[in-house]
């Protein structure tokens, strides 16, 4: 065990929740305010999270895979809504011949 290791005290919990949920700090500056080793103050905020019985919010890194199985799922939403590609889905392109653009050309589709 580290001996520097310096025990959470209940005015830290309560600054990081204040920093992170009110201010919406992100950890990196919130470890430097509270004074603690890199990534620590996000560590603690998602035990404190777990203890009140909440989920903390997941956070996912942009990447063809992560993306990939993100979009798997929602293949049969995406045919549902007429789109033709996923990027259209997930930016929320209207489906070919209901855009603006067909509208003014007259190339809508009813």
């Amino acid at each position: 065990m580290n001996r520097d290791y310096n025990r959470w005290t209940e005015e830290e919990d309560a600054r990081l929740i204040q920093m992170r949920d009110v201010q919406r700090m992100m950890f990196k500056d919130i470890d430097k305010v509270l004074g603690r080793p890199h990534k620590s103050s996000n560590g603690r905020y998602h035990v404190l999270a777990r203890n009140r019985g909440e989920e903390p919010p997941k956070v996912y890194k942009s990447s063809p895979t992560l993306m990939r199985d993100a979009v798997r799922g929602h293949e049969s939403a995406r045919v549902a809504a007429g789109h033709t590609t996923i990027t259209g889905m997930l930016l929320g392109d209207p489906p070919p011949g209901h855009s603006a653009l067909d509208q003014k050309m007259g190339t809508y589709i009813r």
